[in-house]
């Protein structure tokens, strides 16, 4: 997830990144990103413990195009929202799609990503002042996300 993250945070101008870079921030969005994924990957049943999708699905969110979209997550603002045709227009390029990963669609899998990404927000105190959440829950509920209270965690 490190390598990830710092391909995400390049696409901040040096002002915007020097706050994320603390190393106990940078611990809390891993953190925050690994909800994430494991929202969106919560159906997917692999093959193999060493299935080929998960390289797959890293090298899809390294590419630069999908790395500036999650910058929609990890810098969110009023106006956020994530290209769901770019990204699956990505996804299939690298081989990948929602179905091979356990959703029935990318704008599916890009919900339960960022919805994970929130929550696991939320559960990060370090992240409050840096990470605006009402911006994030706005990127959330245009891909279709009913976002209530803060959630009883699946990961408690």
């Amino acid at each position: 997830m490190s390598e990830v993250l710092d391909d995400v945070l390049r696409n901040l101008d040096r002002t915007a990144r020097a706050p994320l870079q603390q190393t106990e921030r940078q611990r809390a969005l891993q953190h925050a990103l690994g909800w994430g994924l494991a929202a969106a990957l919560q159906h997917w049943k692999p093959q193999a413990p060493e299935a080929p999708e998960m390289d797959r699905l890293r090298d899809w969110m390294r590419e630069r195009i999908v790395s500036k979209e999650l910058l929609h997550l990890v810098h969110p603002r009023a106006d956020s929202q994530l290209d769901v045709r770019r990204l699956q227009e990505e996804m299939e390029a690298s081989g990948l799609g929602a179905k091979h990963l356990g959703q029935p669609d990318t704008e599916s899998l890009l919900r339960e990503l960022t919805v994970g990404f929130y929550r696991g927000i939320e559960e990060q105190p370090a992240l409050h002042e840096v990470v605006p959440l009402a911006p994030l829950r706005h990127v959330a509920e245009r891909l279709g996300a009913q976002l209530t209270a803060p959630s009883k965690s699946l990961f408690r």
